[in-house]
C-alpha cells in the first residue's frame, strides 16, 4: 500500500509537470502568433492571440503583459488618425499599466524599458500623454543602465537628444556604446 501510495505520487508529480509543459508551449505558441500579426500591422488579431496566450499561460508569465502593450501601442500608431482623444488615452494608459506590471515581474528586463519610452514618446506626439520626452529619456537611462549595450535604447536615446538640439550629449550616449 505504501508503494502504492509514492507510485500514486510519482503519476502525479509527472501529470503536473506535463501539464505545465503543456500550457506553457500552448502559450508561447499564441504569444509567437501575436508577435506575428504585429509584423504583419495587424494589432487587433495580436490581440485575440494574447488574449488565447493568457488562457493557457502560467499567471507569472512576463510575455502576457508585455504583449498586451505591445499591441495597444501598435494600435496607437497605426490608427493615429481614426481613433478618438478618449481612445488613444485608454489605450496607453492601458499599455502602460501593463508595461509597469511587466517590470514589477522582472525589472532586469531592459527592453521593456524600452517598449514604455516609445509609448511615451508616441503619447506626446498624438499629444495624449504629459511629459513623454522626459518619460522617454528616464526610461532609456534606465534601460542603459540595466543593460550597458542595449542598442535600441542608446539609439533612442541619442535621437531625442539630437531633436532636442543636445549634439554633445547624442554623442556622449553614442560614444559611451
Amino acid at each position: 500500500s505504501v508503494r502504492r501510495g509514492i507510485y500514486a505520487l510519482a503519476c502525479c508529480l509527472m501529470l503536473a509537470a506535463a501539464l505545465w509543459g503543456l500550457r506553457t508551449t500552448m502559450a508561447m505558441r499564441n504569444i509567437s502568433g501575436a508577435a506575428t500579426q504585429l509584423a504583419l500591422a495587424r494589432p487587433d488579431l495580436a490581440a485575440r492571440d494574447v488574449a488565447a496566450a493568457k488562457l493557457w499561460a502560467p499567471a507569472s508569465m512576463p510575455h502576457i503583459p508585455r504583449y498586451e502593450a505591445r499591441w495597444r501601442t501598435e494600435k496607437l500608431r497605426l490608427e493615429e488618425n481614426s481613433l478618438g482623444t478618449e481612445e488613444k488615452r485608454r489605450l496607453y494608459y492601458e499599455a502602460i499599466s501593463f508595461l509597469n506590471e511587466t517590470l514589477r515581474r522582472q525589472p532586469s528586463l531592459a527592453y521593456v524599458y524600452s517598449d514604455r519610452a516609445k509609448l511615451h514618446y508616441l503619447a506626446q506626439r498624438q499629444k495624449i500623454g504629459d511629459d513623454g520626452a522626459e518619460k522617454a529619456i528616464a526610461d532609456l537611462e534606465a534601460a542603459l543602465r540595466a543593460d550597458p549595450i542595449n542598442l535600441d535604447a542608446r539609439m533612442g536615446l541619442a535621437n531625442i537628444y539630437l531633436q532636442d538640439g543636445a549634439m554633445k550629449k547624442a554623442e556622449s550616449v553614442l560614444g559611451a556604446g
